[in-house]
């Protein structure tokens, strides 16, 4: 997400960072797809325009998108990452684009 941030302001264009909760893959525009640990368990929750309903929440089968722009901001909300004994939380402030993590609940 911060790559995603550094190159909106860098490039002076808007970059989305997708995340597909379905095969919990991720990638930044035009870029190859990340994909997550199949013990890793991922929930979305972005703005409802960008996960295509009207919740912006996306558990399963969906894309849902953060959206960085050349200010710094961005479309704002979280994902939540959970294994066997850890649950982070990777937050995105809409304002600032500020990305920040958090570990625990």
């Amino acid at each position: 997400m911060r790559e995603a941030r550094s190159l909106a302001v860098a490039e002076n264009r808007p970059v989305a960072l997708s995340i597909e909760t379905g095969d919990r893959s991720w990638h930044i525009d035009g870029r190859p797809a990340t994909v997550l640990p199949p013990e890793i368990g991922l929930h979305l929750k972005t703005v409802a325009s960008e996960t295509g309903d009207n919740r912006g929440d996306d558990n399963g089968g969906g894309i849902g998108r953060f959206r960085f722009f050349p200010d710094g901001s961005a479309t704002g909300g979280r994902i939540e990452l959970k294994g066997a004994n850890r649950r982070f939380t990777v937050a995105v402030d809409w304002l600032t684009g500020r990305v920040s993590l958090t570990d625990g609940p």
